[in-house]
């Protein structure tokens, strides 16, 4: 017990001795200053408490992202590019971090930009792989559509055995129905459109409706509707304007083929002797007999349409 007390005395002399507190202050000192050079020396190297607000590099032209992000101290890396037809060539699309966000100094900014062509996309087939030529127009739309191709119905031809089926095939002006038919491998630009020629019913041919004194509206409805086309336009070309002429000229019990054009002349006010006081024409297809433009001498019928002498010029 004695032998315990002993080293208990001695220990605690050891302690509070001069020479172990001037060593003990200098261990603690040197590990406080260990850590406070530590510390600010991971502040100076990663900026500890300081970031910068990531700018909105979307839309911009890449060339303009990379300034934008070079004046903020930040850094651009294009890592992808992607095709969307309705921007412009070369303009950021996504960026990562989002804008907004809060990052260091010399941060890297991953874009994404807009390639400035189309890639090219294999033209479909059928869904039991046969080709389109000769399908019904909505399928071969739809076929279309899910390859990233638009469509436009160019003309309609009669063809009695085949009603709404596709019979040729146009892109940029070239006709491909040869290798659609016999499944040769097709690239096209995607987004591209392709024309169709669409067969049509019957004897493929309407009366010549008559035109003239109607909106510019009012006649692409009523063209639409007998599966003509409007040709040339001469005027401006504004639905409110009105039809002084046509080619080819009305004349009753006159017809033309589906699918061709008629060239309009607009102005801006209603021709001498239309009816500007009274509802628009209806626009109803006309019947195999044509429409009356005659009008009765003293103007008793409201619903005629006005007498025009094919001489007179307006």
């Amino acid at each position: 017990m004695e032998k315990i007390k002993n080293w208990f005395r001695e220990f605690f002399l050891f302690i509070s001795s001069k020479i172990f507190l001037k060593n003990f202050a200098y261990i603690i000192g040197m590990f406080l200053g260990f850590m406070f050079l530590t510390f600010w020396g991971l502040k100076c190297y990663t900026n500890h408490g300081e970031s910068r607000e990531v700018p909105d590099l979307t839309g911009l032209h890449i060339e303009k992202a990379q300034k934008l992000a070079k004046n903020k101290k930040l850094k651009t890396i294009v890592i992808d590019t992607s095709y969307q037809p309705t921007k412009k060539p070369y303009v950021v699309l996504e960026q990562n971090p989002n804008p907004n966000s809060r990052v260091k100094e010399n941060r890297n900014i991953y874009l994404t930009i807009n390639r400035a062509d189309a890639p090219m996309t294999e033209f479909p087939l059928y869904r039991s792989g046969e080709s389109l030529w000769g399908k019904q127009y909505n399928d071969v739309a739809n076929a279309l559509k899910n390859a990233r191709l638009n469509s436009e119905v160019v003309a309609r031809i009669p063809y009695e055995d085949a009603k709404n089926t596709v019979l040729e095939f146009i892109i940029d002006g070239d006709t491909i129905t040869n290798q659609v038919k016999t499944l040769k491998s097709i690239k096209v630009p995607m987004y591209s459109t392709v024309g169709l020629v669409v067969a049509e019913s019957g004897s493929g041919k309407v009366e010549i409706p008559n035109l003239i004194c109607r909106t510019y509206g009012e006649t692409k409805f009523l063209l639409s509707g007998l599966n003509l086309n409007i040709g040339t336009v001469l005027g401006e070309e504004n639905d409110n304007a009105y039809v002084y002429k046509q080619i080819p000229p009305f004349e009753e019990g006159r017809f033309m083929k589906m699918g061709e054009q008629m060239d309009v002349y607009l102005t801006s006010t209603p021709p001498e002797g239309c009816l500007t006081d009274v509802n628009a024409p209806d626009l109803e297809t006309p019947s195999s007999g044509g429409e009356s433009t005659e009008t009765d001498s003293d103007n008793n019928s409201s619903e005629s349409e006005p007498d025009f002498d094919e001489e007179e010029e307006f």
